[in-house]
C-alpha cells in the first residue's frame, strides 16, 4: 500500500514516555527526579510537536495518548491502534510455568528503565512490607535485563530476586501467584499488563499501569489499587483466594483475545495506510 505513494510519511506514536508532553507524571521520590523529568519533558515536547507537524498522520496507542498529541498539534490527523499481543504465543497451554515453593509475586521489564525502577522502588519500600507482615514467605521476582544498582542493593538485602536477562519471560509470568504492575509514571498501554493477562496471570495494577486498556474492569479482569495499603490488600486477596485468582486470570485473557490480539488491531492500521496511500 505504501509503495503507491512514495512521498507518504507517517508517524507511529507507539507509547507516551514518562517525560513526554503527552502527560508528564514526574516522580515525587525526590526533587532531582522531578527536575530531570521536567527538563526531558521540554525537550521531547518540542521534538514531538515538530514531528507531528511534518507527517501525514500519527497513530496513538490509546485515546489518552491521542488527546495529549492533539494538544501538541491540533491539526494532525490521528488514528488509534493499541499495542497488540500475539495471544497464541502468550498462552498457558504447552508452557512450563516456573513455580517456587512459596507464594511468588512477579514483575517484568527492562530494569534500568526509569518508570520500572520507580515502580519497584515504591513497591519494595511501601507495599511489600505490608504483604510480608501477613505472609512472610512471599517472594518478589523481578524478571528483566540490566537491573539498576538500586535493585541490586535490594536483592542483596533479600527484598527481591533478580533473574537477569532471560530468553523467555513467559514461564516466570505464567508461574506468578500474582503479577504486579505498580507503575506510577509513564504512559501508553503497558505491554507487560497485556502479556500477563494473556497468560492468565492474576494481576494487581495501579490505575496508571492499566491506563488506556479498553474494556478492562476492576475486580473482573484484574485488581486496581493506587495506595500502598490498597495494593497490599489486593495482592493478599489473590494469594488467599486462589479460585477467584484463577477466574480473574481467565477473564483477563478473554479480554486481551477479544480486543488486543493482532488480528483485531491490524485491520485498523491497514485501513489508515490504505486511505493515506489513496489520498
Amino acid at each position: 500500500l505504501l509503495q503507491k505513494r512514495a512521498a507518504l510519511t507517517a508517524l507511529a506514536a507507539l507509547a507516551r514516555p514518562p517525560s513526554s508532553a503527552a502527560g508528564l507524571r514526574a516522580s515525587a521520590r525526590n526533587l532531582a527526579g522531578t527536575l530531570y523529568s521536567s527538563a526531558q519533558w521540554a525537550k521531547l515536547a518540542a521534538y514531538e510537536r515538530r514531528v507531528l507537524r511534518a507527517v501525514d498522520a500519527a497513530v496513538a496507542v490509546s485515546e489518552q495518548d491521542a488527546r495529549a498529541l492533539r494538544r501538541l498539534a491540533p491539526e494532525v490527523r490521528l488514528a488509534i491502534a493499541p499495542n497488540g499481543v500475539d495471544t497464541a504465543h502468550f498462552s498457558r497451554p504447552g508452557l512450563a510455568a516456573l513455580t517456587s515453593g512459596g507464594p511468588t509475586l512477579v514483575f517484568s521489564g527492562t530494569l534500568d528503565y526509569r518508570p520500572n525502577l520507580d515502580a519497584l522502588a515504591w513497591f519494595v519500600a511501601e507495599v511489600l512490607p505490608r504483604i510480608r507482615a501477613a505472609r512472610p514467605d512471599v517472594r518478589l521476582v523481578a524478571v528483566g535485563k540490566r537491573p539498576a544498582p538500586e535493585l541490586r542493593q535490594m536483592a542483596a538485602r533479600g527484598e527481591l530476586v533478580l533473574t537477569g536477562e532471560v530468553a523467555d519471560a513467559r514461564p516466570f509470568i505464567a508461574g506468578a501467584d500474582v503479577y504486579v504492575v505498580p507503575m506510577r509514571i509513564g504512559g501508553g498501554i503497558r505491554l507487560k499488563l497485556l502479556e500477563a493477562l494473556s497468560l492468565e496471570a492474576p494481576t494487581v495494577s495501579t490505575s496508571l499501569g492499566a491506563e488506556g486498556v479498553e474494556g478492562l474492569r476492576h475486580a473482573e479482569h484484574c485488581l486496581l489499587a493506587d495506595t500502598p495499603a490498597a495494593f497490599a490488600e489486593a495482592v493478599l486477596r489473590l494469594l488467599d483466594d486462589r479460585e477467584y485468582a484463577r477466574r480473574l486470570g481467565a477473564a483477563g485473557r478473554s479480554l486481551v483475545r477479544a480486543r488486543y490480539d493482532w488480528s483485531a488491531i491490524v485491520p485498523r492500521l491497514e485501513a489508515l495506510y490504505s486511505d493515506l496511500a489513496g489520498a
